[in-house]
């Protein structure tokens, strides 16, 4: 099984049991942690590393974590019974196209504007229920005033950034190095756009980590840690 079809079975697994079924009288306060990284900084490794981690601790683990960041556009088309071909209008990492907005205008799908109050109200619930990871999409100012949300910053050297590129793209450097900056802007324009904020405010986040200095392994362990000391 392929780690992304591992990943939308962990997210099935997981709406199901807390959406669908009884949940379990659980002794435990909800804990939830939201990740804003940059690309290629290693965020999904930390994340996967953490759920694991936190899975096998006997108080944060009392029920499975999920990892929502490419899965949480379905889980938004779920909540609010919308076609799967609304997904194209939903990037974040990258300016909505021509068409998207022509056929907003012509009233052919929700308007932008209503699929981001989707997104927020999806991002809501789901950091509510707690035992989740949110990657992305303005998921630390979304969940600000929830005092069981835990924030992380994920940065990297843009050097090592290029390399990761090059390598899993199997791109040149100087292709990975423009990918990167188009999807840096397209980012901070989203977060700019709909929060009227920065991605680098350093008063948003709890933690922020440096991974051309921390292995992923040790950033995992460090946010388990602070999320163990609540």
């Amino acid at each position: 099984m392929s780690g992304q079809s591992h990943a939308l079975e962990r997210c099935r697994a997981f709406i199901d049991s807390n959406f669908i079924e009884t949940r379990k009288e659980q002794k435990q306060e909800p804990v939830a942690v939201t990740i804003s990284r940059q690309i290629f900084s290693g965020s999904h490794e930390i994340a996967e590393l953490m759920i694991r981690e936190l899975d096998a601790d006997s108080q944060l683990g009392q029920n499975p974590w999920a990892l929502f960041d490419r899965d949480l556009v379905q889980k938004i088309l779920e909540d609010h019974n919308l076609p799967k071909r609304m997904a194209r209008y939903m990037p974040e990492d990258r300016d909505h196209d021509l068409s998207g907005l022509i056929n907003e205008i012509l009233g052919l799908h929700p308007s932008l504007w209503k699929l981001f109050h989707y997104t927020c109200d999806t991002i809501h619930k789901l950091a509510k229920v707690g035992n989740v990871i949110l990657i992305g999409r303005g998921a630390h100012i979304i969940t600000r005033n929830m005092p069981h949300v835990y924030h992380v910053r994920i940065v990297a050297p843009m050097d090592q950034r290029i390399q990761r590129a090059a390598r899993m793209l199997d791109i040149s450097s100087t292709a990975a190095e423009r990918t990167i900056h188009q999807d840096d802007q397209a980012r901070a324009a989203y977060v700019s756009s709909h929060f009227d904020e920065s991605l680098d405010n350093p008063f948003a986040y709890h933690l922020t980590i440096n991974t051309g200095r921390t292995r992923p392994e040790t950033a995992a362990r460090i946010i388990c840690s602070a999320l163990r000391q609540g």
